[in-house]
């Protein structure tokens, strides 16, 4: 039995800021000064403020300073979201990657399907713990009821994060218990006995990610500030050599 743990870290490089319908993911100029990539350097030339099409004063990032200064601005380079990383319950790492806007259900479960096609369907994981597991429970049988991901595969809450998702979710109750106490998934708890009394205890470590992301913030400071490429080997170096 095989359980996988789940997480994201707020942690990235710098990106291109252009006021684009969808977000550009190409890297700035320089990683210094430069807000935008080389695509978009055209908006160098233009006001800051998001939705304003003027040109900008000589010297200024601005047509004419705003009054509300609580507006949207394109004053520097924007950020990846998160880093996603995916770790056996002892603490191995599997895999990480880049979430560039958000940490939503439907960028997991592509993340998962990539890492895990069906041709290597016998290394899924037999479950897999994540903070947000109910809901991206719910994500995915929406999208397909039929998914080895549903069928194969038992999604559970993290036991820290359990504790503060709602008595009144019957889904994450019954579905995602980390720890079901009336038997339904034996693999999960162990029992022993000490001094002569039988305790129940998890059988795996659940917040393996949550303690290997814990581990990232002391390079935290330097990955903020590396370039794309030297981001994405210094982090596979970390986390895989």
């Amino acid at each position: 039995v095989r359980l996988a743990v789940m997480d994201g870290k707020e942690a990235g490089h710098a990106l291109c800021n252009a006021p684009v319908e969808d977000p550009c993911h190409n890297p700035p100029l320089d990683f210094k000064q430069a807000r935008f990539c080389e695509g978009h350097s055209a908006y160098n030339r233009m006001c800051g403020i998001v939705g304003c099409d003027n040109a900008v004063a000589e010297g200024s990032k601005v047509c004419v300073p705003p009054a509300d200064g609580n507006v949207r601005h394109t004053f520097q380079a924007t950020r990846t979201h998160c880093i996603q990383t995916l770790t056996w319950a002892c603490g191995y790492p599997i895999a990480a990657t880049k979430f560039y806007v958000s940490e939503s259900e439907s960028q997991c479960a592509n993340w998962l399907h990539h890492l895990f096609p069906d041709e290597v369907a016998h290394l899924r994981p037999d479950y897999l713990a994540y903070d947000r597991a109910c809901f991206l429970l719910r994500h995915l049988v929406t999208q397909d009821p039929h998914s080895p991901w549903v069928q194969n595969v038992r999604l559970i809450v993290d036991a820290w994060h359990y504790i503060g998702h709602r008595v009144s979710d019957i889904l994450c109750r019954s579905r995602c218990n980390p720890a079901p106490a009336d038997g339904s998934q034996p693999d999960l708890i162990i029992q022993e006995e000490i001094n002569g009394q039988w305790i129940t205890r998890r059988a795996f470590n659940t917040e393996a990610a949550e303690q290997l992301n814990a581990w990232l913030d002391g390079y935290k400071g330097t990955l903020n500030r590396m370039t794309d490429y030297n981001f994405d080997f210094v982090l596979y170096c970390i986390l895989f050599l």
